[in-house]
């Protein structure tokens, strides 16, 4: 997908506030970029910089008028997160989740923002098998994994790269050449159900039972610590789902946990008798 905004060289800020001088004219990119979309791709610390210092500013507009619209920051930020940029803008954000827990108004920006984008139906509901779909096809590298998703959406088999449940998983497996499968799997594919596929993708996320290497070991090393930590929190809830649902239940109990007692205002955190500064 192509943005539809303009890709200025050194464009007027989107946001009118600089740290150090509010009448600052400074707009080259190197000391405006966090505050002005120029496409991120998949620069996605630089998004999620904009994201957290956009959702301080429409903070600050709407104390001052309840009527102001952020739709036009929304848009900037979100009109290339399709597909795998999305998809790696998830995982992205559920590492930063785990590294700032305590830092619960950034955490409520980033619930906010994958909230919106799911009503807004720019994302749906997003399952991570990611290193195991790599083992189960013999794809030593991520750039294989999404060529192959690619020519399934084109065939119709499936219809969004990575919105694969257990179930889906087995139409794939069984559309795939047999000689494409792996063997340990292939011999399963007569009686393969979503209990059998499901207990062979617990032995793989164990670690120990299947070798991994290359960048599906670093794919699972990824999904493994994500995992892990919504498997302690969340004990009743299947462990290998990584969605925008997981990331937002996940941010309100680190926020729970951390006994945040401020106000809730425009569905944002506010520190008791503070603002947080742009």
């Amino acid at each position: 997908m192509s943005c539809p905004f303009k890709r200025e060289v050194n464009p007027k800020p989107i946001l009118p506030k600089c740290k150090y001088d509010l009448e600052c004219k400074d707009y080259t990119r190197d000391h405006r970029f966090g505050f002005y979309h120029n496409t991120f791709g998949n620069h996605h610390s630089e998004r999620m910089h904009f994201l957290l210092k956009t959702g301080l500013y429409v903070l600050s507009k709407k104390k001052k008028d309840a009527t102001f619209s952020p739709k036009y920051l929304w848009d900037q930020f979100s009109c290339d997160l399709k597909d795998e940029i999305y998809h790696e803008f998830l995982i992205f954000s559920y590492l930063y989740t785990l590294d700032h827990r305590n830092d619960a108004i950034d955490l409520m920006t980033i619930k906010q923002a994958f909230t919106g984008l799911e009503e807004s139906n720019i994302t749906g509901i997003y399952y991570l098998n990611v290193a195991f779909m790599m083992w189960i096809f013999k794809i030593s590298s991520l750039r294989e994994l999404v060529e192959l998703l690619d020519r399934l959406v084109s065939q119709g088999v499936i219809v969004e790269k990575f919105d694969i449940h257990f179930n889906r998983l087995i139409e794939i497996i069984r559309f795939i050449p047999k000689r494409k499968i792996n063997p340990v799997l292939a011999k399963h594919l007569e009686i393969l159900d979503e209990t059998t596929l499901k207990g062979i993708y617990s032995d793989f996320m164990l670690g120990e039972t299947y070798p991994k290497n290359g960048e599906m070991e670093l794919v699972w090393r990824t999904e493994k610590k994500i995992m892990d930590v919504q498997q302690q929190m969340f004990q009743d809830v299947p462990s290998y789902i990584i969605s925008n649902t997981g990331l937002t239940m996940m941010i309100t109990e680190f926020v729970r946990i951390s006994g945040y007692d401020g106000n809730v205002q425009t569905g944002h955190f506010l520190e008791p008798n503070q603002n947080k500064s742009i």
